[in-house]
């Protein structure tokens, strides 16, 4: 299965079913509105979560968050599991991560009083809500440097949230915030990298290993780089 981002007078995100072999299969689906995607299977099931922003009285924008489920297939299992038409708010960075039994899906969102919030819900299998929407905002000890997800795995510690700083920050930050199923936040804290300038960058888990991250600096040529962490980030 291949998922991209496809571009024109709008962004949408499509996906293509590749065998083992690497033959491609069928047609070309249409998956889901915007280009702010992220991937992640649970089972035999797919979950896929977009951002959108666009205007449906062509006037007043409308920020959506929504994430769906597809089989190993790309075929509709349900669509709009969670759609958060978010005005007065707008909505985006989208991340989601799984288990074999369950998902969790993450976003951000600013009111237009400025107001932010972290919010976070997990499901299981099936779809149905295990709890949340919750605002792990409101259990940051501290938000300065805002924590803005990128990318989101699930490892022995909890769900685990990728977080950088702006591109083009002199020294940016980069962060975990880990949250246990249930909902239950547990920690935030920087994580050392040693590049002082980044461009983008994203999570995967190493099973008991840990984390892998991989992350690409600003310059040309822009260069990417990869490095493992210990289970709990001490090595």
């Amino acid at each position: 299965m291949a998922v991209g981002a496809g571009c024109g007078r709008s962004l949408h995100t499509y996906g293509h079913v590749i065998s083992a072999d690497g033959v491609l299969r069928g047609t070309t689906y249409s998956l889901a509105p915007g280009g702010d995607y992220h991937v992640a299977v649970s089972g035999d099931n797919l979950g896929i979560i977009s951002g959108d922003k666009f205007t449906p009285d062509g006037t007043n924008w409308v920020s959506v968050v929504t994430w769906m489920r597809r089989t190993s297939s790309l075929d509709p299992i349900d669509d709009a599991v969670l759609a958060r038409a978010t005005t007065p708010a707008e909505a985006g960075y989208p991340v989601i991560a799984a288990t074999s039994s369950r998902y969790a899906v993450a976003w951000k969102e600013t009111a237009t009083d400025e107001t932010k919030a972290l919010r976070f819900a997990e499901f299981d299998h099936e779809g149905k809500k295990i709890c949340g929407p919750v605002d792990l905002r409101k259990s940051f000890t501290s938000d300065n440097p805002e924590f803005t997800p990128v990318d989101m795995a699930i490892g022995d510690i909890g769900y685990v949230m990728l977080s950088i700083s702006p591109v083009g920050v002199s020294s940016p930050t980069f962060e975990i915030a880990v949250v246990r199923p249930g909902c239950q936040f547990v920690e935030r804290f920087v994580l050392e990298i040693g590049f002082a300038v980044s461009y983008g960058a994203s999570i995967v888990s190493a099973g008991n290993r840990g984390f892998a991250i991989m992350y690409t600096t600003e310059g040309d040529p822009k260069t990417t780089y990869a490095g493992m962490f210990g289970p709990h980030f001490c090595d």
